[in-house]
C-alpha cells in the first residue's frame, strides 16, 4: 500500500515537474497565479487518465542506454550530413516493417521515439507490434538497429526482449 502511494506520489512530481517546465518554457516567469492551479488540474486529470506505472529501472541500463544513444545520434546525424552533402548518394528512401520484440507501454513508446536517432531511420508508424519505418536506405542493416535500440531499451527496463522480425517477411519497399 506504501508503495503504491510512493508511486503515485512520484508520478505527481514528475509529471508536475515537466508540466511546470513546460509552462516556464512557453510562458516565462509571467502567470504563476494562473499557472500553478493549471498545473495542478493537468497533472490531476493526467493521472486519472493514465495511472503510473510500475517500471523497474535499471541505473546501469539507463547508464548504458544514454551512452548508446548519444552515440548514436551523432552517428546518424553525420551520416544525414554526408547525404545531404554527397550529391553522389541520392536518397531514394523507403519503408521497412518489422515486429517489434520489446513489450507494449513504455519500453515500446521510446523505442518508437528513439529509432529516429538511429542513422536513416524514422518511426513513421506503430501498431501493436508492428512498427513501420521510414529509411533513408531499406537495404541497411535495419533490423540489426533495430535489434541493439531494443536490446539496450530492455536493459533499461529490465525486461526481456526477443529479437525484432520482418512483418510477411519483407524487407524495404522503395517509395
Amino acid at each position: 500500500m506504501l508503495a503504491d502511494h510512493r508511486r503515485w506520489a512520484a508520478a505527481a512530481l514528475v509529471r508536475g515537474t515537466a508540466l511546470a517546465g513546460l509552462w516556464l518554457l512557453l510562458a516565462g516567469a509571467e502567470g504563476w497565479p494562473v499557472a500553478v492551479p493549471s498545473v495542478a488540474l493537468a497533472v490531476a486529470v493526467s493521472l486519472r487518465l493514465r495511472a503510473p506505472a510500475r517500471l523497474g529501472l535499471s541505473l546501469p541500463g539507463a547508464v548504458r542506454f544514454v551512452g548508446f544513444l548519444l552515440y548514436e545520434s551523432l552517428r546518424g546525424g553525420l551520416d544525414v550530413a554526408r547525404r545531404a552533402l554527397s550529391p553522389a548518394s541520392p536518397a531514394p528512401g523507403g519503408v521497412v516493417e518489422l515486429r517489434s520484440g520489446l513489450p507494449a507501454g513504455a519500453p515500446r513508446t521510446l523505442m518508437a521515439v528513439a529509432i529516429s536517432l538511429l542513422p536513416g531511420t524514422l518511426c513513421a508508424a506503430i501498431e501493436d507490434d508492428r512498427v513501420r519505418l521510414h529509411c533513408l536506405d531499406p537495404e541497411a542493416p535495419v533490423q540489426a538497429e533495430l535489434a541493439r535500440l531494443e536490446a539496450r531499451i530492455a536493459g533499461l527496463f529490465a525486461v526481456s526482449v526477443r529479437p525484432p522480425t520482418p512483418v510477411g517477411g519483407g524487407g524495404g519497399v522503395a517509395l
